[in-house]
């Protein structure tokens, strides 16, 4: 997270103007996060399966049906799935944060809150059902501001506010009475091509399996060409790519030290809203910092931050206590 938050102070001071740690323009605006994603994620994985060599063909295991998962597994995590649909929902929410920062989140409180929290990053069906149902919720939630205010929750939602201002119509609090017609549509849209979404992805998972049988090193070679010419697509200059290969290695080293990658990621995107809200509580405030205290929505907030914190390290605390007794 400090290595996050210290990446997050590249570029621009947004109150002065200064320049830090930006020793050429193209770091002014700070280290654009499209590039830092697919060096951490996509071109760390490449060079660790360049490390591992040719994989040898496995035999896919035959597909007894549309629905491989038994249903009682689905229903022992029905608190996980509520959990984390409200998480994907309220980071959704926040404009800025997008589906990446919610599978994030929800998967690091999935794996906190696990009996199993060693079979994390192994296939477990706890990390998958958690990230993936954050990252559908988020959708629905980045809509939210985009149909009450007008504001963009997502990258997404940023794009349909151009098409429905280029056709003449203002998102915000008056959409539902200009236009109903818009909104309704997109709930109609969203119900309809949910069940579709999960018939194709069901039905088409033995097809999907076949992935498994292409080479590890032509793998490896379509990851990075696709990584490399995203990066290089965000912009159109060559920055993004070296940026994705710096982190690209950044992310090999840090997780072959066992460092996760997540809230780097976490700290870097929400970094500069810290900091922003920050700077601009503590000028409100004439540099009060008990401003966080006494005003009741940031205590609050605050407050179940730090159990989020405590909860979990009692919870360690008891297992030791329980292991030391048994000893």
């Amino acid at each position: 997270m400090g290595l996050g938050l210290a990446l997050a102070t590249v570029g621009l001071d947004s109150q002065t103007g200064v320049p830090r740690f930006s020793y050429h323009p193209d770091f002014f605006e700070g280290l654009p996060l499209v590039p830092v994603l697919l060096g951490l994620f996509a071109l760390s994985e490449v060079l660790f399966m360049i490390e591992a060599g040719a994989s040898h063909k496995v035999k896919n295991q035959p597909m007894s049906g549309i629905l491989e998962v038994p249903f009682k597994t689905f229903y022992k995590m029905k608190y996980l799935f509520l959990r984390s649909s409200l998480i994907g929902y309220f980071v959704g929410v926040i404009p800025g944060a997008g589906a990446s920062i919610g599978s994030f989140i929800s998967y690091a409180v999935a794996k906190r809150f696990s009996k199993q929290p060693e079979l994390f990053g192994n296939g477990s069906y706890e990390g998958i059902a958690a990230s993936e149902t954050a990252n559908n919720a988020s959708v629905s939630g980045s809509l939210s501001p985009l149909l009450a205010l007008g504001i963009p929750g997502s990258a997404t939602t940023a794009i349909m506010i151009g098409a429905l201002m280029i056709h003449g119509v203002q998102p915000g609090p008056l959409l539902f009475t200009t236009h109903p017609e818009i909104p309704y549509t997109v709930f109609v849209s969203l119900w309809l091509s949910v069940p579709i979404m999960v018939f194709i992805g069901l039905a088409g998972a033995r097809f999907w399996a076949k992935v498994a049988d292409i080479p590890r090193p032509a793998i490896a070679a379509i990851v990075a060409s696709i990584s490399l010419i995203g990066a290089y697509a965000s912009t159109s200059s060559m920055f993004p790519v070296y940026v994705a290969l710096t982190f690209g290695v950044v992310g090999y080293v840090l997780r072959k030290t066992n460092i996760p990658l997540a809230p780097v990621i976490l700290a870097l995107v929400l970094g500069d809203m810290l900091e922003t809200n920050l700077r601009r509580a503590l000028s409100i405030s004439n540099g009060e910092v008990t401003t966080f205290i006494t005003n009741p929505l940031s205590a609050t907030l605050l407050a179940i931050a730090a159990l989020s914190f405590l909860l979990p390290a009692l919870g360690m605390f008891r297992k030791k206590v329980k292991g030391y007794r048994a000893h």
